[in-house]
């Protein structure tokens, strides 16, 4: 009897050891789900302040640039087309450098794009074109120019155009 009572209660030990095993097994499991997910999230997390740190030293840049004492802020008024359209240029003569803000643009359709054109000598030469982005800050550093005589933004079909739809054009300001 003595030996039946200990196969017996050896056979319920090595049960709930079993059962212990077996649930210690699903914990280190869902455990090991959790840890995978947070690397994931972990590693999101990264590339997002990567962007975002990206993104600040961008404005850094630009806002040190508009604010140098030899920047000329240039309105952008609308043309007949387009009156309550609106932006600024911020043109540096002495770096020959042009940032555009086009934060009171429209959306573009998705097929076009604006292009801002330099008139130099009463010829249009494009700075580049830009993606406006309705949930960024749209301030677009563009190519470098030398004296000119006005600025346009035009919207043109991606990728941009060899001459200005002038039909096309939205804003234009002259450079004082």
């Amino acid at each position: 009897m003595d030996r039946s009572i200990l196969s017996i209660f050896s056979f319920v030990l090595l049960c709930i050891s079993l059962l212990g095993n077996v649930f210690l097994f699903r914990q280190f499991s869902e455990t090991d789900k959790i840890i995978n997910q947070l690397k994931e999230d972990k590693n999101i997390l990264k590339e997002d302040y990567k962007l975002q740190q990206r993104d600040l030293e961008r404005l850094q840049e630009s806002c040190k640039a508009i604010r140098d004492t030899n920047v000329q802020v240039i309105s952008l008024a609308g043309t007949d087309a387009h009156p309550a359209t609106t932006a600024k240029a911020y043109f540096n003569p002495s770096n020959q450098s042009l940032f555009v803000d086009a934060n009171h643009l429209p959306h573009p359709p998705g097929n076009k794009q604006y292009q801002v054109w330099a008139l130099v000598n009463g010829i249009y030469k494009s700075l580049g074109v830009f993606n406006h982005q309705t949930d960024k800050d749209n301030l677009f550093k563009m190519g470098q120019i030398g004296q000119c005589e006005a600025f346009f933004i035009s919207l043109e079909p991606i990728p941009g155009s060899r001459q200005p739809d002038l039909k096309a054009v939205y804003v234009k300001g002259a450079v004082k």
